[in-house]
């Protein structure tokens, strides 16, 4: 039934909920596991526009070296979760995307051909733990073109297909 399962990740061990689900219907349907993690760029990342001149040529050195900083470190966390999941002998990819996290995810599920979204029900911004669900996994849940399991702590599922 599914061929490509993405599975949005933010580094919090709260979102890694999703992959016991993610490797379970990996492992029932023989589909690949598509690993995301979508950097989206904190205000620090551009704080050198407070110390130099917005035209000075050394800013956007500055800014892309922080963002590989960013990216490298986005790339390092995916691969520590891939390895154990392809020594299990699962199909396993990783993408690290840069942008609107919601948007990003949408669409990378899209552009990627993914047949089924599972993530966790809350991230690394829970907010107040009292919500049934988290912001960000609201809106890829209502929004998302692609069906989305959302897992939560113990593993409970919202399913919406």
């Amino acid at each position: 039934m599914y061929k490509k399962i993405l599975v949005p990740l933010d580094g919090s061990e709260i979102a890694e909920a999703s992959l016991p689900l993610a490797s379970s219907l990996a492992e029932i349907n023989g589909a690949e596991i598509v690993l995301l993690r979508v950097v989206e760029y904190p205000s620090d990342v551009y704080a050198i526009y407070n110390h130099l001149h917005p035209n000075d040529p050394r800013c956007e050195g500055i800014i892309q070296e922080k963002k590989r900083g960013y990216l490298a470190a986005a790339e390092e966390y995916l691969e520590i979760i891939a390895n154990p999941l392809q020594k299990a002998h699962f199909s396993v990819t990783s993408e690290v995307w840069e942008g609107p996290v919601v948007e990003a995810i949408q669409e990378a599920a899209v552009s990627m051909g993914a047949d089924l979204i599972v993530m966790s029900s809350h991230g690394r911004s829970t907010g107040s733990l009292c919500g049934i669900i988290g912001s960000v996994a609201n809106r890829v849940l209502n929004d998302s073109k692609v069906p989305v399991i959302l897992a939560s702590q113990p593993q409970k599922f919202l399913v919406n297909a």
